[in-house]
């Protein structure tokens, strides 16, 4: 008998897979700010799940889920001029930031959570999101 095994790579891969098709793209963003996802092939992944959206159709979607009635804030904005992408999850105060990679940085509130994150040189760090 033959046992098939699955390795690290394609089980992160496909829960990944899973939380983008169930949840909200913020949601989505939150849950890899806060676990430390750095493993594994994003470009690929990310090619895949975002050939045919821009950042700013991705902006307009985040924006979008928000209901006006809802307690939730997010708020997303690109700037072409210097190329970053902001996403806000929160209409507190930032605290601190945090540089987690390259032109990647997360803002914390005065508890510690994580409220946004901007991405410099966006169109370059994701690709096919070009406006």
């Amino acid at each position: 008998m033959k046992i098939k095994t699955t390795d690290d790579q394609q089980i992160l891969q496909e829960a990944l897979m899973i939380l983008m098709n169930h949840l909200e793209p913020t949601k989505f963003l939150r849950f890899i700010a806060k676990y430390n996802l750095g493993q594994g092939n994003y470009l690929q992944f990310k090619d895949k799940e975002f050939a045919n959206e821009t950042v700013a159709t991705l902006s307009k979607k985040i924006d979008a889920e928000q209901k006006p009635e809802s307690i939730n804030y997010t708020h997303s904005q690109y700037n072409p001029e210097i190329d970053e992408l902001k996403i806000c999850w929160s209409q507190a105060e930032i605290q601190e930031s945090d540089s987690v990679s390259p032109g990647v940085t997360l803002d914390y509130d005065t508890a510690g959570n994580v409220i946004g994150i901007g991405i410099l040189n966006a169109s370059e760090k994701i690709r096919n999101f070009h406006s």
